[in-house]
């Protein structure tokens, strides 16, 4: 079952080499609510982060998780395309496109951007010496296993799309956390399992486990995340993950 859970809250990770998450404080920028809104909307998600280890963010902070409420997402994914390209830099405008066309959810209420850089696996920026690959800088710790590597993958910024007109019935307090859970790492959503979780919140009300708040289950989740080895393969981390959940965080 907890596999289960850990495999369908991550399934987008899978594809991937590793499962990126930040290192670094979140600084939330929610755009298209009211000032009340907003502040409690950043509330929410600064208090998730503070659950999985990150610290608080400096004053006059640059925004790197940007929160875009609108009635009309793809015209506003097309203006920032068009307007603002230096956001989504280095990545094609046709692959954010293609990221952002697809909503997260059943609903189609939100849509998520995620930026994913690479570092040595103590945090070092690299030398990228040759097209299409990178090299560690000489402050790379040695010994990289075959079960260890010597990179990994971090998010670096994460834009939000939602779209408003799917979102009456919902407390904002719900959303938040939503929001949270996918402002904190590539999580999906409509999960399909028995345990809570707020990553269920857009599934129909028919459905069962649509809590609306953080469940138990997701705060030891993304805990557990960010507890996990940065260095190792996404199976690995996965694995990790699902066994500390099974052990009560205990290996």
């Amino acid at each position: 079952m907890l596999k289960g859970f850990v495999d369908g809250a991550l399934a987008d990770a899978g594809r991937m080499e590793q499962i990126p998450r930040w290192h670094r404080p979140l600084c939330v920028s929610p755009r298209g609510f009211f000032p009340d809104q907003a502040e409690k909307l950043g509330a929410r998600i600064q208090a998730a982060a503070q659950l999985a280890g990150l610290g608080e963010p400096k004053p006059g902070c640059k925004p790197n998780v940007a929160i875009l409420l609108t009635d009309d997402p793809d015209a506003l994914i097309t203006r920032m395309l068009k307007d603002y390209p230096a956001i989504f830099a280095p990545e094609r405008p046709s692959a954010v496109r293609k990221a952002l066309s697809r909503p997260r959810d059943a609903s189609g209420a939100v849509r998520v951007w995620y930026r994913i850089t690479r570092a040595s696996a103590d945090g070092a920026a690299l030398d990228a010496t040759r097209v299409g690959a990178y090299s560690v800088t000489e402050s790379q710790r040695p010994g990289a296993s075959r079960l260890s590597r010597m990179t990994r993958l971090e998010l670096g910024r994460v834009i939000i799309v939602m779209d408003h007109r799917k979102l009456p019935g919902h407390g904002l307090d719900a959303v938040g956390d939503h929001l949270a859970m996918l402002s904190l790492g590539p999580f999906d959503s409509d999960v399909a399992t028995s345990l809570p979780t707020i990553l269920n919140l857009f599934l129909p009300a028919a459905d069962a486990n649509r809590p609306d708040a953080l469940t138990d289950w997701d705060r030891s989740l993304l805990q557990e995340l960010y507890l996990a080895p940065a260095d190792v393969a996404a199976g690995r981390q996965r694995r990790a993950i699902a066994r500390r959940l099974a052990t009560g965080g205990e290996e």
